[in-house]
């Protein structure tokens, strides 16, 4: 990990984080370079120019790849609630005259969000709320993901993480989760099939979604208590607004190191089971 930090900061001047340029510029462009792409967009996409949209921040590390934070000004009634499609238009043909004036280098839009894990997710290029622990007084967020996602989401020479802190302003530090402690914890909790501690933070299309030891975890429908394959759907509905923000105890019934999925459950399988002696 000490080596990993190491390597962090010996790049953070090719990423231009936040805190090392905080000049006011065009756009919310943490460089120079940064500026021509807010322009170029301007002259290609119309929303932006004509104030529909809101370009928030540019971090640009030039001929490899340009990152845009945009959204909708407020008071203007947009077209679509879906900024990032509305700039790259259909197949990226709004973008492509911009990447073609910076030599083919890749542009990628990301939605602004005040929400800081959201905003940092669609800045790494995640499609999901990863599991992550967030210290806003320093804005540093470390950010946990499985072994399929981390190369991506880190990218070459940490370019993409060190992209994404600078569009920010958080110092993102994008980790494997299965070398947590939290997540050892749930290994040693599956191997002796002890029971866990989930707070119910949210609804999932096919369960709900926990928090277990500080990671996200899933409970299936079929997992929870009182709900069944033939519970009708305002029934389950009704049970699952009543668990939100609850602490449930749960069985850890899946990991998945690669996805960084945790499936718990309020059952015990008939492998746990204790078996009643023979009389």
């Amino acid at each position: 990990m000490l080596e990993f930090d190491r390597r962090v900061r010996s790049l953070q001047p090719l990423a231009l984080l936040a805190e090392v340029d905080q000049t006011e510029r065009p756009f919310g462009a943490r460089t120079d370079a940064g500026v021509l792409v807010g322009e170029l967009l301007m002259q290609h996409v119309p929303e932006p120019a004509s104030g529909e949209l809101e370009i928030v921040a540019i971090a640009r590390k030039v001929g490899e790849l340009s990152k845009v934070a945009v959204r909708q000004r407020l008071r203007v009634q947009p077209a679509t609630a879906r900024p990032v499609p509305l700039v790259l238009g259909r197949a990226g043909e709004r973008i492509r005259p911009v990447r073609e004036a910076l030599g083919q280098e890749r542009v990628e839009i990301v939605q602004w969000h005040a929400e800081p894990l959201r905003y940092i997710a669609d800045a790494l290029g995640l499609t999901y709320l990863p599991s992550a622990v967030l210290y806003p007084v320093r804005r540093r967020a470390d950010v946990l993901l499985g072994e399929i996602d981390f190369p991506g989401a880190r990218g070459a020479r940490a370019r993409n993480m060190l992209l994404a802190s600078a569009l920010t302003s958080w110092q993102v530090r994008v980790k494997q989760i299965s070398r947590t402690r939290n997540w050892h914890a749930l290994e040693a909790a599956l191997s002796d099939q002890r029971p866990v501690r989930a707070e119910v933070v949210g609804k999932a299309p096919k369960g709900v979604r926990v928090r277990v030891y500080g990671l996200n975890g899933l409970l299936p429908f079929g997992r929870m208590r009182g709900v069944k394959r033939t519970t009708p759907p305002h029934v389950v509905e009704a049970k699952v607004q009543g668990l939100l923000g609850e602490q449930l105890e749960v069985n850890v019934l899946q990991l998945d190191a690669d996805r960084a999925t945790v499936i718990v459950s309020e059952h015990v399988s008939q492998a746990r089971q204790l078996r009643l002696p023979l009389i």
